[in-house]
């Protein structure tokens, strides 16, 4: 599990196990998002996903969606990561994560790139899924913003003569 800042797209805070059982791995993350204000959550729905979804059911936790892996989603999750880390938009990232980014290979055929025989991209890919989540999450706008964007509409919504306007009529 990943959670990234919105505004620089750096990790802020990660669980990483493969010795939990998926409840207990559940539990963490669902204390994790809490923490983050109820961080949306986007998780791989194969494999242990039907179970993860269950546990987020069963603790009420309702800011969620689940992304099916297959070869062409997994193509745009990479493609999306890769046009983030071009576009120089990715804010700090951990090292475990950026080693198995370096790692991993290009395929021969149009396949998603994939890790070495005998290595993980389990961090790769919960930092994709973090980075594509960010999607679907907005900035919050501090109280002086929302207030100048509402005087600003009310200002669009009467016509202005400009002429009088720069006399000062």
């Amino acid at each position: 599990a990943c959670v990234v800042n919105k505004l620089d797209n750096s990790v802020v805070a990660k669980i990483s196990s493969n010795k939990q059982s998926i409840h207990d791995f559940g539990i963490r993350v669902i204390e994790l998002a809490r923490k983050y204000n109820d961080a949306y959550i986007l998780f791989e729905q194969n494999n242990h996903g039907h179970g993860f979804e269950q546990l987020l059911l069963a603790n009420k936790y309702n800011n969620w969606s689940s992304f099916v892996t297959t070869q062409s989603s997994k193509i745009a999750l990479y493609e999306h990561l890769r046009t983030q880390i071009n576009q120089n938009t990715i804010g700090n990232i951990d090292t475990l994560t950026l080693t198995e980014l370096r790692m991993l290979q290009s395929s021969q055929s149009n396949n998603a790139p994939k890790h070495p025989d005998g290595m993980h991209d389990d961090q790769v890919i919960a930092f994709a899924l973090a980075i594509e989540a960010l999607k679907h999450v907005k900035v919050p706008i501090d109280p002086f913003t929302k207030q100048f964007m509402s005087w600003n509409k009310k200002q669009q919504a009467k016509p202005v003569n400009i002429l009088n306007a720069i006399r000062g009529r």
